[in-house]
């Protein structure tokens, strides 16, 4: 059944997302109705009559339809006032003057903060999307009047966690949109994280449930496939450390491998295809009827197109994936031959689809089927980039047949890389701290499960969460303080030091490590450990660059190392455990420079030596390369600490 609330706009809008995100704050199922601007579907009559501007977004419920995104959003705390958080809004004991206090932020946004966030968004991460070049003094005339803004909204976070108080409200929400596409797809996040309590606040609320991140193509196609099915199902990722937990059976799962894992019974598959095709034979009868087939000659025709998609779609598409939809996300530069030579390939097999498709509805005749579904993925991520886009839409019936497939409602309702250097930092504090506790990453579908209350978590934004009774936390290194402070007799005693002198020690070598070391590692983790698997040739210039910087560093803390064992005086804490994730792939990629930046210092080779022989560390490394699913960042992972009991 449809969902009574319908949003209309493409997502990649942020006034879209921010409704979006207000929706999923208040737990309200939806639907969301792509408008083409690009074909002007914005200006037509039908549309003009949901909002009369031509701008998205629309909305509609059973009751009404509103426009402008933010009166939107003030409209589902309204309406849907008991439904998902209900203080989104203020509290109803706080009245007037609670609402007030979250309507002056709402009012700073959309006046104040959205003009010239909006004006740079758009020059630096839509104008090259589209082909168009970037207006580098309207950006700096914006980024000059965003300075004043955010200057203001510094002082203010200094004071309160939110805009409007204690509370996550929708002053908070309304700025994330933006916020987002300026941190994460420009070369200005550092108008947000190098501000001290802004970036804490962008640490938050970005985390919360509510902001989702979409799904791996292999997840995505069984996602469709049981939506298809009208199937109820769960997508859950468990580890239980240092003891067996008394959990349901149905989701004692394990996934080592990091693959997308189903489970039905005592049946268990791990590849995507094979997941679909066994939800077709077993249950025949539900949802769509006629996805597999309904006899063995429409079966063989379907599994021809799904050995073509497996064998010739599949590898130039996910090159092209890669290289067209995440690399720019990556600011990693285009192969342009490696880009060429796959658009070749897929040209090749598009020629074949667009023969077929002048002949037939969809792949396998007149019925959507597997067929097509499975090709959706790949084929998404690819027509979201403008050079991928034409590969589908020169041909006249690929890009027909592309058209349906996509904006079939079971499709619309699937939204939402290398291993995790947060998550590997909590778990060695975790392990030095000796204390029980969970990975989880559970969503469920379509009814609500008589689940345990420690696993009813949400977590769609692939960062590392933790959770503690009602403490949650979102920061590797804040969760890391959390732990130490909250358990000074558990485990490690003097890793967060025992006194405010140790700890100031401490404090000034973790900034240290968060503000100067962070950075340049975190470039080198990826060119030198990461680029490498993933085929990507080597940005020599940047290596140099961020070498250069590491080097720096690392002739200050040799220097310090010459006088004392660890960072921060004789004994190992949290100034040096935060270190070990990144110091770890650096030293042990392929490439022997990232070693040599170690090694090549006495003292920080003597010092990475000891700390990653820790027997805490080897337990997180083991876990690496025997669970490597649990460090992925396209799967969401939940620390939850069992209740703690001093023995």
């Amino acid at each position: 059944m449809a969902a009574p609330v319908t949003v209309y706009g493409p997502m990649i809008s942020p006034a879209v997302a921010r409704v979006a995100a207000c929706l999923l704050e208040k737990d309200v199922p939806f639907q969301v109705e792509p408008v083409d601007m690009s074909k002007g579907e914005h200006k037509s009559p039908s549309f003009l009559k949901l909002q009369p501007f031509g701008q998205v977004p629309a909305f509609k419920d059973s009751l009404t339809t509103v426009f402008e995104s933010r009166a939107i959003c003030r409209y589902i705390c309204d309406q849907y006032a008991d439904s998902g958080n209900k203080t989104l809004m203020g509290r109803k004991e706080d009245g007037a003057v609670g609402r007030a206090a979250i309507e002056q932020w709402i009012e700073s946004e959309g006046q104040s903060f959205n003009p010239p966030s909006l004006s740079m968004a758009f020059q630096l991460a839509f104008a090259p999307f589209m082909g168009r070049a970037t207006d580098m003094a309207v950006v700096e005339e914006n980024e000059a009047k965003l300075v004043k803004v955010l200057d203001v909204y510094e002082q203010w976070l200094g004071e309160n966690q939110y805009f409007a108080g204690d509370e996550f409200s929708l002053a908070d929400l309304v700025h994330m949109p933006n916020t987002d596409l300026l941190v994460r797809k420009t070369n200005k996040a550092g108008l947000f994280t190098e501000r001290k309590n802004l970036a804490r606040w962008w640490d938050e609320v970005s985390a919360r449930p509510s902001w989702k991140k979409p799904a791996s193509t292999d997840v995505a196609r069984v996602l469709t496939c049981l939506f298809e099915k009208d199937l109820e199902f769960e997508l859950v990722r468990i580890d239980t450390f240092k003891r067996e937990h008394k959990l349901p059976e149905f989701i004692k799962l394990r996934d080592p491998n990091g693959q997308v894992t189903f489970k039905h019974g005592d049946k268990t598959l791990v590849d995507s295809r094979a997941i679909c095709r066994y939800v077709c034979t077993q249950f025949p009868k539900e949802g769509n009827k006629t996805l597999y087939g309904t006899g063995s000659l429409e079966r063989a025709s379907i599994e021809q197109w799904l050995q073509a998609e497996a064998q010739n779609f599949s590898p130039p598409s996910s090159a092209l994936v890669f290289h067209l939809a995440f690399a720019p996300h990556l600011s990693i530069p285009q192969d342009n031959a490696v880009i060429a030579e796959n658009e070749k390939k897929l040209q090749q097999v598009l020629n074949v689809y667009d023969e077929i498709l002048s002949k037939n509805e969809y792949l396998a005749g007149d019925e959507f089927t597997l067929a097509d579904l499975s090709h959706l993925p790949n084929s998404h991520y690819i027509v979201s980039s403008e050079r991928g886009r034409k590969l589908f839409t020169s041909r006249k019936n690929v890009a027909r047949w592309y058209d349906q497939i996509s904006k079939r409602k079971t499709w619309e309702q699937v939204f939402g890389q290398p291993a995790s250097t947060d998550v590997a930092r909590v778990l060695t504090c975790l392990f030095e701290k000796n204390l029980e506790f969970e990975l989880i990453r559970i969503d469920t579908f379509k009814k609500e499960h008589k689940l345990p209350e420690f696993i009813k978590l949400r977590d769609p934004t692939g960062q590392v969460t933790f959770k503690h009774g009602d403490k949650t936390l979102v920061d590797s290194r804040a969760i890391c303080r959390y732990l130490c402070t909250q358990f000074p007799e558990d485990g490690n005693r003097t890793i967060y030091g025992t006194g405010s002198l140790e700890r100031a020690s401490i404090e000034q070598w973790l900034q240290a490590e968060s503000q100067s070391f962070d950075a340049p590692s975190s470039e080198l983790v990826f060119h030198l450990a990461f680029a490498p698997q993933l085929n990507i040739p080597a940005d020599e210039a940047r290596i140099a660059e961020n070498e250069r910087k590491l080097q720096q560093m690392l002739n200050v803390y040799d220097e310090i190392l010459a006088k004392n064992k660890y960072l921060a005086g004789d004994e190992f804490t949290l100034a040096d455990l935060s270190h070990l994730p990144n110091s770890h792939y650096i030293v042990n990629a392929r490439s022997p420079r990232g070693k040599k930046l170690f090694t090549s210092k006495k003292h920080v080779a003597r010092w990475f030596e000891e700390i990653s022989s820790r027997p805490s560390w080897k337990q997180v490394v083991k876990m690496q390369s025997e669970h490597p699913g649990a460090f992925e960042q396209e799967h969401t992972t939940i620390f939850l600490l069992k209740p703690h009991q001093s023995q």
